[in-house]
């Protein structure tokens, strides 16, 4: 049905998304000042240029390759998703991730973390043949650690197998629409529509009109065929029979035990474990990869000299004890970036030097070279937040505009605010002043779009 959305998810992720297309709808990049004029670098982790559009989405951690599935679904990449990575995301630039992944050598897995509440049904059916090609080159996994609903466990399904922390929650396999209408509201205002069409299914479900028995048969029959993909799909690829559906579908939300037992999951773990798992049993690596699991935040307070028991979860504890019984490769080859070279013999031992003394002294060397690491992953989170300063100063400026357009509409004196927080505050109050001047319905001589080509408020959701 042309101007209806078919959406796979919850209704926060549909006003996320609409939130956020709203914002940037028309704009191009140098409207907002996002892009410099720096030709695109090769980037350090993969060997691919800086402007491929899944880049973004993409994290290295040693022979692991891990791709964010975070926030509203869509199917077309736009080019401001890339700087509200983690609210939006494209199933375009969910491909181009995974195929960058699966041609980048040294990457022996790709696991897709999932965080969202759903998308769009269109570029669906695609993407997870995208999936299973690249997970014929490399195994692709999926797993979460906060929720994979509707479109979102659509393509977690596709993956080899699916994994989800405890509380995490997958699952709200079913459809919705909600459609709204303007008929009451308009008949009060003194307002009556008009609606003509040629073909006797064209366009049912507008605002302007009531749905009469035949049109909500025809969305409800949509409705189903919709339902009966995404069923097929989920079954196909858990080995679940359509006959249990009420136990796995139906629109329920399962937290991860509750999914194993359905079916829907294969084992109840967290990221970090399944990122440390990979990595102790990677014999070809340095022993120390799984430290990644440890934020560079965490190995400063312990380097500063903070007990590690109280900086620690028990899973990092373990992993960070782990890796003091195993020797580095640096320190061994005495290149100084793992403290004092250990393989050197002091020219007169101390006989009293105890065992302990020795390995408070390989500790310290450690955890200096963590500190200096440490530092150099502050300094990098500087430059990105004086980088992300810029970003919201261009933002500011497009608000400011808007403000100054909202004053002349409403004939008020021009007046500059120089805060994000005034700047807001002062669009609210004239947004809200625009609404009572102008209320929805009111004539004015603006030409009307032809309404087949209006875009509903109707949604879809899994």
């Amino acid at each position: 049905m042309k101007g209806f959305r078919t959406w796979l998810g919850t209704e926060e992720a549909l006003a996320e998304l609409d939130r956020w297309e709203a914002m940037y709808a028309g704009q191009p990049p140098e409207k907002v000042a996002l892009h410099d004029d720096d030709l695109p670098s090769r980037d350090k982790n993969f060997n691919v240029y800086s402007d491929r559009k899944g880049l973004y989405l993409l994290e290295r951690i040693g022979n692991i390759a891990v791709v964010k599935v975070h926030g509203s679904l869509t199917n077309t990449h736009r080019w401001w998703h890339e700087y509200l990575a983690g609210q939006v995301t494209s199933y375009e630039a969910l491909a181009d991730a995974l195929q960058i992944a699966a041609e980048e050598e040294g990457i022996n897995e790709i696991l897709m973390d999932f965080a969202t509440g759903g998308g769009v049904v269109r570029g669906l059916d695609v993407m997870s043949e995208v999936i299973r090609r690249i997970d014929a080159r490399k195994p692709v996994f999926a797993h979460s650690d906060s929720h994979a609903f509707s479109a979102g466990y659509w393509l977690a399904c596709t993956a080899r197998r699916v994994t989800a922390s405890r509380m995490a929650e997958v699952g709200s396999i079913g459809t919705l629409m909600v459609l709204s209408t303007y008929v009451k509201a308009a008949e009060k205002e003194g307002i009556e529509y008009h609606v003509f069409r040629a073909g006797e299914f064209k366009a049912l479900g507008l605002p302007y009109e009531t749905l009469d028995d035949k049109a909500k048969a025809y969305i409800q029959d949509n409705l189903e065929k919709t339902n009966k993909f995404f069923l097929e799909h989920v079954s196909r690829n858990r080995n679940l029979m359509m006959s249990e559906r009420d136990r796995w579908a139906e629109g329920k939300t399962f937290f991860a035990e509750e999914a194993l037992a359905v079916g829907l999951v294969d084992r109840v773990t967290t990221l970090a474990d399944l990122i440390g798992s990979a990595a102790s049993t990677t014999t070809t690596s340095d022993p120390r990869r799984f430290e990644m699991n440890i934020s560079a935040e965490k190995l400063a307070q312990i380097a500063a000299g903070a007990d590690p028991k109280t900086v620690l979860t028990a899973e990092e504890l373990k992993q960070y004890e782990a890796s003091l019984e195993n020797p580095e490769p640096e320190a061994n080859e005495g290149n100084g970036e793992g403290g004092e070279p250990e393989a050197e013999e002091p020219e007169k031992p101390a006989p009293e030097a105890s065992a302990d003394t020795m390995a408070l002294m390989k500790e310290i060397g450690r955890l200096e070279a963590k500190l200096e690491a440490a530092e150099a992953d502050n300094t990098t989170l500087q430059q990105a937040l004086a980088g992300r300063d810029a970003q919201m100063a261009s933002l500011l400026t497009v608000a400011q505009v808007a403000v100054g357009n909202l004053q002349g509409a409403l004939q008020r004196p021009k007046e500059a605010r120089s805060t994000a927080a005034e700047v807001v505050a002062q669009f609210n109050e004239l947004q809200g002043e625009m609404a009572k001047r102008f209320k929805i319905g009111q004539q004015t001589t603006t030409p009307v779009e032809d309404s087949t080509k209006a875009t509903s408020s109707a949604s879809f959701r899994h």
